[in-house]
């Protein structure tokens, strides 16, 4: 289980013009490796304090980020956190914990 749809490079100019400012779960990428996932009450803020680098060095090395709009964000995060540890064996690597 993943965030489906069109990826977009992680810079400040494509998550202004493409990220909704909706609630919604959002994936960041280095190349083709899930590095994040989280949610939020707007997309686009949440990938903003990312890409300033409010929550921390891990996520600002995303190449790229997609999402998914859901009014259960919180719900739907711990969903793809616990599908990619049942894959992967453990979580993205900017993630620490499930919720």
């Amino acid at each position: 289980m993943s965030i489906a749809g069109q990826r977009y490079e992680f810079t400040k100019d494509n998550i202004q013009k493409f990220a909704p400012d909706f609630s919604g779960v959002y994936g960041l990428y280095d190349r083709d490796e899930v590095i994040y996932y989280g949610e939020g009450e707007s997309v686009m803020d949440r990938l903003l304090s990312h890409s300033n680098g409010f929550d921390g060095p891990c996520t600002q090395s995303a190449t790229h980020f997609n999402w998914s709009l859901t009014a259960l964000h919180e719900r739907r995060e711990k969903e793809l956190l616990r599908a990619h540890e049942a894959q992967a064996g453990q979580l993205p690597r900017c993630n620490d914990r499930i919720g």
